[in-house]
């Protein structure tokens, strides 16, 4: 959060559904958070991601393992999904005929 108030920028963070149900999740939501069903195929939270990232240009942050587990040397092996999801964002900007708004990557 501190990166996109530096940045002036909103981000949205994809955040597993059980935050949600506890008290604070009013406020995760209006923070920018939307849910995501963990280690299922959540086609709804995959479709608002892809839209987030090319018809909305917005930031979306996700983390990739998700939860931490008390072993601070294991790391659980990456999924293919977060790859995939930036993916298929590209193709989706490439069928509408437009390219990635990132006015860090423009080449000087």
């Amino acid at each position: 959060m501190e990166l996109s108030r530096r940045l002036g920028e909103g981000f949205n963070y994809m955040a597993c559904r059980e935050l949600f149900h506890g008290p604070w999740g009013w406020l995760i939501q209006r923070l920018g958070a939307y849910s995501i069903h963990r280690g299922l195929p959540d086609r709804q939270a995959l479709r608002m991601t892809r839209r987030l990232l090319t018809e909305l240009n917005r930031k979306v942050v996700i983390f990739p393992e998700g939860e931490t587990y008390e072993h601070n040397d294991a790391l659980i092996p990456f999924q293919q999904g977060v790859i995939q999801i930036g993916f298929s964002a590209l193709d989706d900007l490439q069928k509408a005929g437009r390219e990635p708004a990132c006015r860090y990557c423009r080449s000087r």
